[in-house]
């Protein structure tokens, strides 16, 4: 876990980052890393981004490789009515 600042509208906001990688091994392999920047005031996952990058050796199709990556953020730290 590391400290930082996490832009939420016009607003510099101070976060902790924090990463989780999942590690898959056996008939399927790869990583699966995840981040996530969480509100020191309160909690709130201002940021979070993961990617996949996983294969199958054999399944029913045959050999898989899944591939993904996302990335959200919030505009603001209250619903906009």
């Amino acid at each position: 876990m590391s400290p930082s600042l996490v832009d939420v509208g016009k607003t510099s906001i101070p976060a902790a980052h924090v990463r989780i990688v999942f590690s898959f091994s056996g008939s399927e392999s790869g990583l699966n890393p995840n981040d996530y920047w969480v509100s020191a005031h309160n909690g709130l996952v201002l940021r979070q981004s993961e990617t996949v990058n996983v294969s199958q050796k054999a399944g029913p199709l045959g050999s898989v490789h899944y591939a993904e990556t996302m990335a959200i953020s919030l505009k603001a730290t209250s619903p906009t009515r």
